[in-house]
This record gives C-alpha cells, sequence and structure tokens, in this order.
C-alpha cells in the first residue's frame, strides 16, 4: 500500500467492498475453510454481496460471512492469507499481477518437464527390464 502512496486501511476497506474481491473471498472461503457453510447464508452458493446497500468491511465479513482468511487486531492490523494477500497485491498493482501469473506459468512448465523427464526415464527402466529378460531368455534357449 505505502509503495502505491496509500493508506492501508484505506485501500483494504476499498478492496473488500468491491463485490467481486468480495465474491472471490467467500469463494476462496468454501473451497479452504471447513467451518464456512455458504448454504447457512445464500441457499449454498456463494452470496451475490450488494455493495451498494451496505459497505463490506474486513469485520461484517468476519462477524456476518464466518471467513477464516483475515484476522484482524482492533485498532492496530489486519492480516490475510498469502492466498488473499497476492490477490490484494495484484488488485492494487495489476503490473505485480502479470509478474505472478508469469512466474506460475514458468513453474508450471517446469513441472511439466519433470513429468515429461520422470516419464523417459521410467520408459528406460522397462525396456531395460524387457531387453534383460529377452537376452537372459536367448541365453537360456541356446545354452
Amino acid at each position: 500500500c505505502q509503495a502505491q502512496d496509500r493508506k492501508p486501511e484505506t485501500a483494504i476497506r476499498n478492496y473488500v467492498s468491491n463485490s467481486a474481491n468480495a465474491r472471490y473471498i467467500l469463494a476462496w472461503n468454501a473451497l479452504f475453510n471447513p467451518e464456512y457453510t455458504p448454504g447457512e447464508i445464500a441457499g449454498g452458493t456463494i452470496p451475490k454481496i450488494d455493495t451498494a446497500k451496505k459497505r463490506v468491511t474486513v469485520k461484517r465479513l468476519i462477524e456476518e460471512y464466518h471467513v477464516s482468511c483475515f484476522y484482524t487486531e482492533e485498532g492496530k492490523a489486519t492480516y490475510a492469507h498469502h492466498d488473499i494477500a497476492i490477490h490484494f497485491a495484484t488488485w492494487l498493482n495489476p503490473e505485480f499481477g502479470v509478474y505472478v501469473m508469469r512466474d506460475y506459468q514458468m513453474m508450471k512448465l517446469q513441472r511439466l518437464k519433470g513429468f515429461k523427464r520422470q516419464k523417459y526415464r521410467e520408459d528406460a527402466r522397462y525396456s531395460y527390464i524387457m531387453l534383460g529378460d529377452a537376452l537372459r531368455t536367448d541365453m537360456v534357449k541356446n545354452g
């Protein structure tokens, strides 16, 4: 926030007040918070938050929606799970979001290369076993 010349409390308030971000937070909780039950709120689905009627705050998300991705110390600080923090940072600075996406794609490619390498190693191993068995069988037949 400070790097963007913004006050943290204002930026956080604006972030959670954005209905798309609030839905992201609720979706995250639906997946990763075992105590979160969207059925209690909106018939089993992630609710659409009407930000025009009532301002969304971190406190409201914790109290009304039982989110676990935030922790607040009254008057001191607001902490977020690293997934939410990254989403917040990409919302705050889209250039950072591009770097995060680029790094993610590079990691996926490296992982895919690792899978290919592993497959080649397994193929070579099985080929070696089959070749060894064939040679043994041939050697036994021919004495």
